[in-house]
């Protein structure tokens, strides 16, 4: 897909006035009075330029520009990463990013088996893997002690351990992002969850020290339910 911001040579960040400013600019530089009536590469740039501003001047459209170009962003880059890389990639997405590039692989399969490689295939299916396993510690961990919890951790790699942490931190953070600010016990739910984070990773790396061969961490209490 089309790269506006690149088009326009600015930042993903850039605020309305440096996309007016940067459309200025370039629809100058590549009028056809400065370009001898403009050629078919000149006018083709300059049409672009043209629907770049008007897709990012436009709080909608520019959303979803942005949406789509991430992830074309992220697509691109997971396929030139090696396996370790392209699970820690995945391991950071949300569930629903999760799902639409399980879809998205899905799809390229039954139009091309060709079209994704063992490889990514491989490193899907262990983080989804590792998705489900995060799903079933988070419901657990609450009511176990500390070195219990630690205890669901044996038999993971060093680097499973990461990405289940990963995976976990980040599904607090998007479950806590979706509290209701007007909501009484907001402020109660929000601590609830920042408590949950630090406890669960302590757990984790604690497991990873001990895997290292080093002690072992101080946990809080566990939260009553």
């Amino acid at each position: 897909m089309k790269n506006y911001y690149q088009i326009l040579h600015i930042e993903p960040d850039a605020t309305k006035e440096d996309i007016k400013a940067a459309f200025k600019s370039l629809a100058l530089a590549l009028h056809p009075d400065k370009n001898q009536g403009g050629t078919e590469e000149s006018n083709a740039k300059l049409r672009d330029v043209f629907e770049a501003k008007k897709v990012l001047l436009n709080d909608k459209d520019r959303s979803v520009h942005d949406k789509e170009w991430a992830k074309d962003k992220f697509k691109t880059g997971f396929n030139q990463q090696g396996m370790n890389d392209k699970k820690d990639m995945l391991a950071g997405l949300s569930d629903s990013e999760f799902m639409r590039f399980k879809s998205d692989m899905v799809r390229n399969i039954l139009k091309d088996s060709k079209s994704v490689d063992k490889e990514s295939m491989k490193a899907f299916e262990s983080v989804e893997s590792l998705r489900n396993d995060a799903d079933k510690f988070l419901d657990m961990h609450e009511d176990l002690e500390p070195d219990e919890a630690k205890e669901l951790l044996d038999g993971y790699s060093e680097s499973e351990i990461k990405n289940l942490q990963t995976i976990m931190n980040r599904k607090i953070d998007d479950a806590a992002g979706k509290l209701d600010k007007t909501c009484a016990e907001y402020k109660e739910l929000k601590d609830a969850f920042s408590e949950d984070k630090e406890n669960i990773n302590k757990i984790m790396t604690d497991k990873l020290t001990e895997l290292r061969g080093g002690g072992t961490q101080e946990y809080d209490s566990p939260r009553p339910r």
